[in-house]
């Protein structure tokens, strides 16, 4: 077993492999070129990233990264199928409150939905001045794909972990613990062959805690949900906070995943 840990992401990801034929070094190598890649091209902080460009592009079309297409359409998909409560339009209201950085962006709306992201072939374009923020969903996409290159190498188990979000693949289980509202660690066993990302949610934003959700309605607490591809569990935790806690489950449920909250 090998373990490597790099600083991408906005985050500290550590990578873990087992391969019989002895090339982890080569496998974890390769993850991490997956994840680097796609932070340099979904990051909203880097103003080279695709996600900058189409935010920067006053509603011209952009090319941009086949990675990128697909993450933008997924944001759309699970946003649709969530009537709009993962929303990848809120950067806007991030940067009104400086959790994110304004590359100069002139005159934005804090957040409309979806369905003013339009994607034609290679590229893609805003319908109206909003925002996209992919980071959350983007850092559960990038552990999907540096999971699918370990695989690639023949590893036969292991895991990803970008600062809770994590994939577990292999005849291997990965201890979990989540860290609640207090700041306690609540050990919950292990996980295998599946995801599992976590939210802590709470009103206001402090220099402490940077990660902030925006929601109408949304609830206070330590959300966690099991998939089975890291993308859709860090998508779910955006969600399961706006829903009341007695339908939280059922609605997480429908959408493919398994809430958890402690």
């Amino acid at each position: 077993m090998l373990k490597r840990m790099r600083p991408f992401l906005g985050t500290y990801v550590e990578i873990g492999a087992h391969c019989t034929l002895g090339n982890e070094n080569d496998a974890v190598n390769a993850a991490f070129k997956e994840i680097q890649e796609i932070h340099n091209i979904m990051s909203f902080h880097q103003v080279e990233s695709d996600i900058s460009r189409i935010n920067l592009a006053n509603g011209n079309w952009v090319t941009i990264n086949k990675k990128t297409k697909n993450c933008l359409k997924l944001a759309k998909t699970i946003s649709c199928a969530s009537d709009g409560l993962f929303n990848p339009t809120i950067g806007g209201e991030l940067v009104k409150y400086g959790i994110l950085p304004n590359h100069d962006f002139g005159d934005f709306i804090n957040s409309s939905d979806a369905k003013d992201i339009e994607i034609k072939g290679d590229q893609a374009r805003l319908l109206r001045p909003v925002l996209i923020c992919l980071d959350g969903i983007a850092k559960g996409f990038a552990v999907d794909y540096a999971t699918k290159k370990l695989k690639e190498f023949a590893c036969e188990y292991g895991w990803i972990n970008a600062g809770g979000d994590i994939r577990v693949f292999g005849d291997y289980a990965f201890p979990v613990s989540i860290r609640n509202e207090a700041g306690e660690n609540i050990e919950i066993g292990g996980i295998q062959n599946s995801a599992i990302a976590t939210s802590v949610v709470r009103e206001n934003h402090t220099p402490n805690f940077p990660s902030w959700i925006i929601g109408k309605n949304k609830r206070q607490g330590s959300f966690s949900v099991i998939a089975a591809s890291a993308w859709r569990a860090d998508a779910l935790t955006k969600i399961a906070c706006n829903y009341e806690k007695c339908i939280a489950s059922e609605k997480i449920a429908q959408l493919g995943g398994h809430l958890i909250e402690v």
